[in-house]
């Protein structure tokens, strides 16, 4: 069946065919194991069509059987097709195998804080995001929520975007922070992607101060006074 993304069903078919003068009349169809087959991934084949036994096949022709992989894992998962008939080899078995894949969301750094900035200016901070799976990785969306949501943007933005797997095919996004209050402003940048762990949060901080402001402490004098009480 080739490569599949895991928990979405992928289909094949295989011909079966009737060599014979008489009806060929399956009775069974089948998932087992043995190696090398892992026992373990039977149940994520089904066999989708025909929808039900017994099944003909007339004769001197042949039929589709549709199987389907829904991986529950990634790697290989195998099994054998067991195919019994009524009247002809009492059972037939096929190998049959998927690779199960997955997209991996990763962002660095996943904490973005800006530390101090005026008030009524702006600071930007560059992002990455990697696909470290195994499938292509699909961000179809991505939002800015929260308290402060409204003081940060997303400068520089691609979304929705594919990325394939590997390092090599990662993507830069810039955000910006510009405060219109004072102390610390938070909010979250939420991308929603293909990834098994979508959707995806990055806490966005800043601390919004005014520069025109300052205290110093270098030097305070205090002199010694004297003074009497009268009765």
């Amino acid at each position: 069946i080739g490569n599949v993304t895991v928990g979405e069903p992928t289909s094949a078919t295989v011909n079966i065919n009737n060599t014979g003068p008489g009806t060929l009349v399956l009775s069974a169809l089948y998932f087992s194991g043995a190696p090398p087959a892992t026992s373990g991934d039977n149940d994520d084949f089904a066999v989708t069509d025909p929808t039900s036994l017994p099944f003909n096949i007339a004769p001197n022709s042949s039929a589709p059987i549709e199987v389907t992989l829904t991986a529950t894992g990634t790697g290989e998962r195998s099994t054998f097709l067991r195919i019994e008939t009524v009247n002809s080899d009492p059972l037939s078995s096929i190998f049959t195998r998927g690779f199960g894949q997955n997209s991996g969301f990763s962002v660095t750094p996943n904490h973005i804080n800006f530390g101090d900035t005026d008030v009524g200016s702006f600071d930007q901070i560059n992002y990455r995001i990697e696909n470290t799976g195994s499938a292509d990785l699909d961000i179809t969306s991505e939002m800015i929520t929260g308290e402060n949501a409204s003081e940060f943007e997303i400068t520089s933005s691609t979304v929705p975007i594919t990325l394939q797997p590997g390092i090599t095919n990662s993507v830069v996004f810039q955000v910006q922070f510009n405060p219109t209050g004072y102390g610390t402003r938070t909010a979250t940048l939420t991308y929603t992607s293909n990834a098994p762990d979508s959707p995806h949060e990055i806490t966005l901080t800043g601390l919004a101060v005014d520069s025109d402001t300052s205290i110093s402490t270098t030097f305070l004098s205090f002199e010694r006074n004297s003074f009497s009480a009268f009765t």
